[in-house]
């Protein structure tokens, strides 16, 4: 099965990614040399290529892993994701952020519910997407994807910070166990970034691009386990605040190695 999927990726977009042996570090930081994912050792926990259009605010976005992780489409408000193409295929695009203090707010998210083969514990984790937004898509936060949440609980999350700037979330089960990547460079330009989130050993790196573009130390001991689900876009559907408003494609969640 480990190989029918590889094959898969290696025709997405997502495999400079998850095969190529090539990620490398920018000048500055981290100093020492960035790992390149193991893909052959890691638990393929889940993959979304938006392949198949669902039309209307609700519907599912099939998990392509064959795990059967599948998304659930939730919206308020009116809001709708949209299926657009991105050559030879398709994205999918969020609903524009809301206008501050508006009485309604259209907005959508996507969500699948909680699974124990979604928490990484202490094991190498690797988890990131295909992006595409202005400043106006993310405003002052966007949360891309998460599971679980800080504080209250542990976490792996990738947003987008202050000047459009990715960053990495790592939070544990005890108070201020909570480590964040931030990347030097932003993907706010309007064109398509891949963005990726790399916990192993003592590290957790920021990736944009294939390039690690910062990092920040990681006990060992530091566990992420929660019972909640995988979200993308938003933190929850009630968020008004941290919602991403731009496309993504070739989501994915790898565990293990």
């Amino acid at each position: 099965m480990l190989e029918s999927v590889k094959t898969y990726y290696q025709g997405m977009r997502i495999a400079s990614a998850l095969l190529a042996a090539g990620l490398t570090v920018a000048a500055g930081p981290p100093a020492s040399a960035a790992p390149a994912p193991r893909e052959a050792t890691q638990t393929i926990a889940a993959f979304y290529s938006f392949d198949t259009a669902v039309p209307g605010a609700t519907g599912t976005v099939a998990d392509v892993s064959n795990h059967g992780r599948t998304m659930r489409i939730r919206a308020a408000d009116g809001g709708a994701v949209r299926f657009f193409e991105r050559a030879p295929k398709l994205a999918l695009l969020f609903p524009a952020r809301c206008v501050p203090r508006a009485a309604t707010c259209a907005r959508a998210m996507l969500e699948t519910p909680h699974h124990e083969s979604l928490n990484p514990g202490t094991r190498r984790l690797f988890f990131g997407a295909r992006l595409i937004g202005t400043a106006g898509a993310v405003g002052t936060g966007a949360n891309i994807l998460q599971k679980g949440v800080n504080p209250g609980g542990s976490q792996y999350k990738l947003q987008i910070g202050a000047r459009g700037k990715p960053n990495c979330v790592v939070a544990g089960q005890a108070a201020g166990e909570v480590f964040l990547a931030r990347s030097s460079a932003p993907v706010t330009d309007g064109a398509w970034h891949q963005v990726a989130c790399l916990r192993t050993g003592t590290t957790l790196y920021v990736y944009v691009d294939g390039v690690a573009r910062g990092s920040t130390a990681v006990p060992a001991t530091v566990t992420v386990t929660n019972t909640l689900p995988l979200r993308l876009g938003a933190r929850n559907l009630a968020d008004r605040t941290d919602r991403f408003g731009g496309g993504v494609d070739d989501v994915f969640v790898t565990i293990g190695g």
